[in-house]
């Protein structure tokens, strides 16, 4: 019986020894059971491997490289090895790594012939073979004045006109614009008027809507010394073979003749508009093929000057000096 108790007693002790020592059962472990190959995150990212049986990292010796960033957790890089990962670099653009290195833009690569923009003023350029944008080279081109298309300006260039067959020799330009091959407005731009027509009180009031855009151009005169312009009636019902009818017509010699055949009795809105185009043919404006401007050749109540009426009004202005 004693030799029992101290066997028990002996068992007890080396129960509570090695309950007291930790990982006094694993001292011995082989790992013979290891888990993924792993990198660790921080530098110099040493390979090891984890052992299933006592949870110890086993390194085998060898370094990883990351790319170069700022080691944010999850992130895969490192500020201390490796080569910068630049994003963002373009020909204009510089590159920046995760960890706020900076390089330089590529810069352009220019390839191919010098072209000019049609948009005006027709900057010349060439493209880059790595962003195929322009790139301006210095100063611009000119193109003939036109309606944008092709190879034509609205802006730029002299103004390409062709004739247009009407009554009254009317050219015009691919921009819209058109004049005639004279104008009633003396060297000093000054258009002086006399009237003697039933129709008095409409030439009054056509002065306004055309000075309005440019101003103190046409003049009343009570002086025939100065007159340059003569409005006056005829009586003409335009019968005939080959005769073409008319509301009114203003003649190169400075007549505006209102025809109160076909005048009397019409609408005074219609009569104020013709009354207004007949001083627009004075001031060397052309026809237009638009109904809704003041030198449309239509039958309608306009008494307000259109883009066109204004921009052909600039084309007549510009040839005051010539004829």
């Amino acid at each position: 019986m004693r030799k029992l108790k101290h066997l028990i007693v002996i068992l007890l002790v080396f129960g509570i020894l090695t309950a007291s020592i930790p990982g006094y059962a694993y001292a011995d472990c082989d790992h013979s059971s290891l888990g993924k190959r792993y990198c660790e995150a921080a530098h110099p990212h040493a390979y090891y491997r984890t052992c299933q049986l006592c949870g110890q990292k086993i390194y085998d010796g060898t370094y990883g490289t990351k790319n170069h960033g700022d080691g944010s957790w999850g992130s895969g890089t490192c500020p201390q090895c490796g080569t910068h990962s630049y994003v963002g670099r373009t020909c204009t653009n510089v590159g920046t790594c995760a960890c706020g290195a900076t390089v330089p833009a590529l810069g352009h690569s220019l390839y191919g012939n010098t072209w000019t923009e049609a948009e005006h003023p027709h900057y010349y350029y060439r493209n880059c073979s790595r962003c195929g944008g322009h790139v301006y080279t210095g100063g611009h081109g000119e193109r003939p004045h036109g309606d944008g298309t092709g190879a034509t300006c609205k802006d730029c260039g002299e103004h390409s006109y062709y004739t247009i067959t009407d009554e009254i020799g009317t050219s015009g330009c691919d921009c819209g614009v058109s004049i005639i091959n004279f104008n009633l407005v003396n060297d000093n731009c000054r258009l002086y008027f006399t009237c003697n027509s039933v129709f008095n009180g409409l030439a009054y009031n056509t002065v306004p809507i055309w000075n309005g855009y440019k101003p103190d151009i046409i003049q009343y005169s009570p002086s025939q010394s100065v007159t340059t312009v003569h409005v006056c009636d005829v009586y003409d019902e335009c019968e005939g073979e080959g005769v073409v009818s008319y509301y009114a017509r203003t003649t190169p010699s400075g007549l505006i003749q209102m025809n109160r055949y076909f005048c009397d009795g019409r609408e005074e809105v219609y009569n104020f508009k013709t009354m207004i185009h007949e001083f627009g043919h004075a001031l060397g404006l052309g026809h237009c093929p638009s109904g809704g401007d003041v030198m449309s050749t239509g039958n309608v109540a306009v008494s307000t000057l259109s883009q066109f009426d204004m921009d052909s009004y600039d084309a007549a202005y510009e040839l005051y000096s010539v004829y």
